[in-house]
C-alpha cells in the first residue's frame, strides 16, 4: 500500500497505523515521489491527499492503475472530489478521517 501526503508527519502516522494492522506500507511525501513509485512497482492500494504542491492527488489517482484508491483531503471543492471518483477513487474522505472508517474502506471487497 502507498500513502501519499505532503505532510510527512501525516504519512508517518498513517503508515504506522496501517502497518500495525498488518499492511505492507510505503509512504511518499509528494505527488512526484508517489508517481515515480507507482511507475516502478504495482501497489494494491493507495491512500492519497488531493491538495499537494506540484503533482497533485488527482494525478496520483490517475497513475494508480489497478489499485484500490482512497482519497483523504482537507479540500472542499466538489469538482475535485467528483474528478477523483471519475479517475477511479473508491471513496473520498474529508480530513480529519476516523481511522476505523478508512481501514474499513481499505479492507472492503
Amino acid at each position: 500500500m502507498l500513502v501519499v501526503d505532503d505532510d510527512p508527519e501525516a504519512v508517518e502516522a498513517l503508515c504506522c497505523l496501517l502497518a500495525m494492522d498488518g499492511y505492507h506500507v510505503r509512504g511518499a511525501s509528494s505527488g512526484t515521489a508517489a508517481k515515480a513509485m507507482l511507475d516502478a512497482e504495482p501497489f494494491d492500494a493507495v491512500v492519497t491527499d488531493l491538495e499537494m504542491p506540484g503533482v497533485g492527488g488527482l494525478e496520483v489517482v490517475a497513475a494508480a492503475k489497478g489499485a484500490r484508491v482512497v482519497v483523504v483531503t482537507a479540500g472542499d471543492d466538489p469538482a475535485d472530489r467528483l474528478r477523483a471518483e471519475q479517475l477511479g477513487a473508491r471513496k473520498v474522505f474529508g480530513k480529519p478521517v476516523e481511522y476505523e472508517e478508512l481501514a474499513s474502506e481499505l479492507s472492503a471487497p
